[in-house]
């Protein structure tokens, strides 16, 4: 038994070793293979293998005394198979540590998680392809499309806009144009290298996005169609990964820039995109062979026009005159615009070279002249109707021209004066009395609004719309027959800013304001006794709310005192604007008011109250002495009316020492026959001249009527529902 009992135990201490044995060669095993220089999906797998083989356990193998061999495949770095044995019997609890260097636990096998081991997050060749972890996001690639250039995507671009080494200031400034576009439409930076710099920030080479402006030197520009173009002619391809905008100059290329911004970049959609090919090509309709100004080409110019609806028209037909000339299309800009080398200007712009060619006569807006001044070429004319002739002559003259010209000096000139036609001896009226001390010009300048929307008998008669522009061509149409007529007081009814939403009246004073001043006519508290209640309009700055005005000559007069009145009916077109004024030269002063009135033909009332205005601005005056009188006005009354041959109001004023100044007149320029010439007519039917003399310039105390007219010209006919009177008086 004890022999039996002691081959036992020996038996089993030899099985303990071998199996202590094959544990430590598995593990020696394991270690070796997980530090071989193999792929990380080679290393998994193996871990994985062992530690299958060090966690399998089987309860009943010591007490059987039996052995069973499993055989597990493990891959060598060699890409060999060998055989494992391992026993199945359960291994010691120090089993589990034996492979240190291995971090190979159950949780390993049950969550299939292939972590590497210890060792190998510190061995020194680890493989390059090494995966990035499962819930990393890998980068989107690239975007492709073979057919075309996209600029912008996602707002992102992968573009750089890339220019010539030796770049122009234009180029470069064209380059920034660009830069800022891309900002302003898409909100997306860019950046802007030279050719030098994209090549060293990518590998030496000019492939690549980009935005090409100019030959960069990378073999892509499209030499047959490059030598085809003209200075100003480009042309913009996408190619390859590119896009290209290339111009027979310098000023092509930034001519190019400007039509993508303006063509594409405006409207574009968050995606911009282009085919492959010829996206543009800018071709001259009509290129001549050289056309300069004072030696420069014509190209490098742009047009400058003085704002005013007139002026802007004048622009955009010299424009189209140049194109058909020339082939080039200049750009037109206001004279707001900073001052640039090379100008066409049309009209009074405020450039000095503009200015160097105004005032050849004594009255503006009756002379035009085309002249160049320096480097610029100025197309002079003040108003509606000398812009109107510039803009034919230069049509005319530069019609003339053959495809080889260089504009330099006076080219044409003239005086409209001699060409406007004689209606009921406006000719004679177009001069000032040389013995007259004021020329004063009254004007009911409005119609009311509703015949302003042309949906009226009356509006349809007229040649203007009833938006800004239509009612901006009303006032510069006025103020440029004013300004002919050469006045010194221009009194006005029914034009305000109130009145068609101001703009036939700003048109008016903006083209008069060289000239005239626009006297104040804020509500005047001082007059005590002054009737109609509060004022329904806005008393500060009232000249742009009452639709009774006074303008003055700047170089002649000057304003020392000034008021408004409502009249005693309250109605906003019903009140007095007064104003004591100053001859600059002798000090003289004297009045004028202004009124607009209700029903004069058979009440006082108007001419009672306009009266004690004028009472009011003598006793403003200070002086003792009754000042010299100017009282005018739409006075709402007219010849043969059955109460009178000009009703009650005005035999009040006739009663009251004023005269009447087409009556006294020494020269009447519409008398025909001795019939007075009425000043309200009806659009529908011009030649009833005489169906109401509505508007008036009285006068009194020192003073005498020389010259009278009623302004009947087509400026003043298709303005208003009234025509303008003016009368020449000289102090006595």
């Amino acid at each position: 038994m004890k022999n039996k009992a002691l081959k036992i135990l020996i038996s089993i201490a030899i099985i303990t070793l071998v199996l202590l044995s094959a544990l430590v060669l598995v593990g020696c095993r394991a270690d070796r293979v997980v530090q071989s220089d193999s792929s990380e999906s080679t290393s998994v797998d193996i871990t994985r293998d062992t530690t299958e083989i060090t966690t399998e356990t089987e309860s009943d193998a010591i007490s059987d005394v039996e052995t069973s061999s499993d055989t597990t495949d493990t891959t060598d770095t060699d890409g060999t198979t060998e055989n494992t044995e391992t026993a199945g019997t359960s291994a010691p609890d120090e089993t589990t540590d034996t492979d240190k260097d291995s971090e190979t636990t159950k949780d390993a096998e049950t969550t299939g998680d292939t972590e590497t081991t210890e060792d190998t997050e510190t061995t020194e060749d680890t493989s390059a392809d090494t995966q990035p972890p499962a819930d990393t996001e890998a980068p989107e690639p690239p975007y492709v499309d073979p057919t075309g250039i996209t600029l912008v995507r996602k707002q992102k671009t992968e573009f750089t806009i890339v220019i010539p080494n030796n770049a122009s200031d234009l180029i470069r400034t064209t380059s920034r144009t660009l830069k800022t576009a891309f900002s302003t439409h898409f909100g997306v930076s860019i950046s802007v290298k030279t050719a030098s710099e994209y090549k060293s920030a990518h590998s030496g080479s000019l492939g690549g996005a980009k935005i090409v402006l100019g030959d960069i030197g990378d073999g892509k520009v499209n030499t047959a169609i490059e030598q085809e173009l003209r200075d100003s002619e480009f042309y913009i391809e996408a190619k390859d990964d590119s896009l290209y905008i290339i111009g027979g100059i310098d000023d092509g290329v930034y001519f190019g820039v400007n039509y993508l911004i303006d063509t594409y970049m405006k409207a574009a959609p968050s995606l911009w995109r282009f085919d492959y090919g010829l996206i543009y090509r800018r071709v001259l309709d009509k290129p001549v062979d050289s056309f300069k100004i004072s030696g420069n080409e014509i190209w490098k110019y742009s047009i400058v026009y003085y704002d005013s609806v007139y002026a802007k028209a004048c622009a955009e037909s010299v424009q189209k005159a140049i194109i058909t000339a020339t082939g080039y299309t200049l750009p037109i800009y206001k004279d707001s615009t900073a001052t640039g080398e090379y100008e066409i200007l049309v009209g009074k712009t405020n450039r000095i070279e503009a200015k160097t060619l105004r005032g050849a006569y004594d009255r503006p807006n009756v002379y035009y002249d085309v002249e160049v001044v320096g480097e610029k070429l100025v197309i002079m004319g003040e108003g509606y109707r000398t812009l109107a002739k510039v803009e034919s002559v230069f049509k005319s003259y530069i019609g003339t021209l053959g495809s080889s010209a260089d504009l330099t000096g006076e080219l044409r000139s003239g005086n409209i004066i001699a060409e406007v036609d004689a209606v009921d001896c406006m000719t004679g009226a177009l001069t000032v009395d040389p013995n007259a001390d004021l020329r004063v010009l009254h004007w009911n300048m409005a119609a009311p609004l509703s015949w302003d929307q042309s949906s009226e008998a009356w509006g349809s008669k007229w040649p203007f719309t009833a938006d800004e522009t239509g009612r901006r061509q009303r006032g510069e149409q006025q103020a440029d027959m004013i300004l002919i007529y050469n006045p010194d007081v221009i009194t006005t009814n029914e034009v305000y800013v109130g009145h068609a939403n101001g703009h036939q009246f700003a048109a008016l004073v903006k083209e008069l304001s060289e000239y005239f001043v626009l006297v104040d006519s804020k509500y005047d508290s001082r007059d005590t006794n002054m009737p109609g209640g509060v004022p329904t309009q806005d008393g500060n700055n009232a000249s742009y709310g009452n639709p009774e005005s006074i303008l003055i000559r700047k170089s002649k007069l000057k304003v020392v005192d000034s008021g408004w009145r409502y009249l005693s009916d309250g109605t906003q077109y019903h009140g007095i604007h007064w104003a004591i004024l100053e001859t600059l030269s002798s000090g003289k002063k004297f009045i004028v008011s202004v009124g607009h009135y209700g029903d004069a033909r058979t009440k006082t009332t108007y001419a009672v109250e306009h009266l004690a205005a004028i009472a009011f601005a003598q006793k403003c005056s200070g002086s003792s002495t009754p000042l010299p009188t100017i009282l005018t006005g739409d006075m709402y009354t007219w010849v043969n009316h059955s109460g009178g041959r000009y009703g009650a109001g005005y035999k009040y004023l006739d009663s009251n020492g004023y005269d009447d100044s087409q009556v006294s007149a020494t020269v009447n320029c519409n008398d025909v026959n001795g019939t007075l010439h009425g000043s309200f007519h009806d659009p529908m039917n011009d030649t009833n001249k005489s169906r109401a003399s509505e508007d008036f310039v009285w006068y009194n105390n020192k003073l005498k009527s020389l010259k009278f007219g009623v302004i009947t010209v087509p400026e003043s006919t298709n303005t208003s529902d009234h025509w303008p009177v003016f009368a020449d008086l000289k102090f006595t």
